[in-house]
């Protein structure tokens, strides 16, 4: 991976409003703040991820590997393997957590994993995994937490924009786009 791609995370900063407590959220703007990072340096704030939201990173289709490793070395250190940031995907006191996969197996050829992990039905859930360099939340809001970019570039100038709405159990694509910037 190109050391001097830049790594992208907007939290979103929720406004508590009416008409976001009573639910009536679909299509709701809110306002965003962008934390940056760049190259192979952490995002700012990262945190360590409760048991609960480990479980269900590690239980993860994607993170099988990782299983492996563990039923191998029960002693491994699983926080080597993951960095984990506090988001706020909606206008509760809930917080969810991004989770950046960090080395193999956690983490592709030339993308990292992203895992979103947000309390569902009061059980700790991974909603949705991405394979991307970017993880953008959007301001739009649908079925109560925000909307999700999940962006890749290659070094050639090919790569994809996936957006992600939640549908009230995960994330699903909604738009997929192909970008081209070729000299």
């Amino acid at each position: 991976m190109e050391s001097g791609i830049k790594k992208a995370l907007t939290v979103g900063l929720l406004a508590l409003s009416p008409i976001a407590l009573c639910g009536e959220t679909v299509g709701k703007v809110l306002a965003k703040q962008t934390l940056v990072c760049c190259g192979d340096a952490p995002f700012d704030y990262p945190v360590r991820l409760p048991q609960g939201f480990v479980a269900a990173w590690i239980g993860s289709k994607m993170a099988s590997g990782l299983r492996d490793k563990i039923r191998d070395d029960p002693h491994l250190e699983i926080g080597k393997f993951y960095t984990a940031y506090h988001v706020r995907l909606t206008s509760s006191d809930d917080f969810a957590y991004i989770v950046e996969g960090v080395g193999a197996p956690v983490t592709g050829g030339d993308n990292d994993w992203f895992w979103v992990v947000q309390t569902v039905a009061s059980k700790p859930t991974v909603v949705l995994f991405c394979g991307a360099l970017n993880v953008e939340i959007m301001p739009v809001v649908h079925n109560s937490l925000q909307d999700i970019r999940c962006t890749w570039e290659s070094p050639g100038g090919d790569g994809f924009i996936d957006d992600y709405r939640f549908n009230g159990q995960k994330y699903v694509l909604f738009k997929k786009s192909e970008t081209h910037r070729r000299p």
